[in-house]
């Protein structure tokens, strides 16, 4: 307990999985599309700050690793936190390398009257893209409207197949597991030693009921189509 080299590079992980933890619980949550994985990317560029900051010895960004550091302390060990960073950006870019391959076209989702129909990137849509910038309601709805609805106002003018089926399979990625491993949790609270007449197609019934929570019944088209009514049989 009285090596302070310990201490200071317990402050460094202290800081450094601070700041993995606000990343991962960002990435958390339903509805979410594959553009918000921006963060991760954002991320990475925050560790090349981190290194350049603990290089001139300043500690804006690890507050908890200053608190053990003292003025031309010689057990602070900069290189080794700074290698630790590489170790980080370099775990970061092999694991979301389909992200950077992405990340030009995450523009044309987000931000489509911004977006320069020269990039190579957009070639198979370059004209409908150039179309579409020109056409000044769309460009007042894209202002108004969430990302989301303005793609679907889009896909209903049908003048943009090739650009809205790109738009399509964007929507369609898994942006994280989360849902994945929210079914996980949810099937093992369906599944139990008590219900032992538990079948596959009643597994999968309660599965697609617990994970459809923002689905409401159509009450009245349910009663529309009902074609014989459940008389009670105790008397008045």
């Amino acid at each position: 307990m009285d090596d302070m080299s310990w201490w200071q590079e317990l402050g460094f992980l202290c800081d450094l999985c601070g700041y993995l933890n606000k990343l991962n619980v960002t990435l958390q949550g339903t509805s979410r599309i594959v553009t918000e994985m921006r963060d991760v990317l954002a991320f990475q560029n925050k560790i090349r700050l981190f290194k350049a900051q603990l290089f001139r010895k300043f500690f804006q960004s690890f507050p908890t690793l200053e608190l053990f550091c003292a003025e031309d302390d010689p057990s602070l060990n900069i290189e080794k936190y700074i290698s630790y960073l590489d170790i980080l950006s370099k775990e970061f870019k092999e694991k979301f390398s389909d992200l950077d391959a992405l990340c030009d076209k995450f523009s044309v989702f987000v931000s489509p009257f911004s977006a320069d129909p020269i990039n190579n990137e957009y070639a198979a849509f370059a004209t409908e893209l150039i179309d579409l910038k020109s056409n000044s309601v769309l460009g007042k709805e894209e202002r108004r409207l969430q990302i989301a609805e303005f793609w679907g106002l889009v896909a209903k003018t049908d003048k943009f197949p090739i650009l809205c089926n790109f738009v399509a399979k964007l929507l369609s990625m898994l942006s994280t597991t989360y849902e994945c491993e929210k079914s996980f949790s949810l099937m093992n609270l369906i599944k139990s030693s008590v219900r032992s007449r538990l079948s596959d197609s009643h597994l999968s019934s309660c599965l697609r009921i617990m994970s459809s929570q923002k689905l409401s019944p159509d009450i009245s088209s349910l009663i529309k189509n009902k074609k014989r009514c459940q008389k009670s049989t105790q008397a008045d």
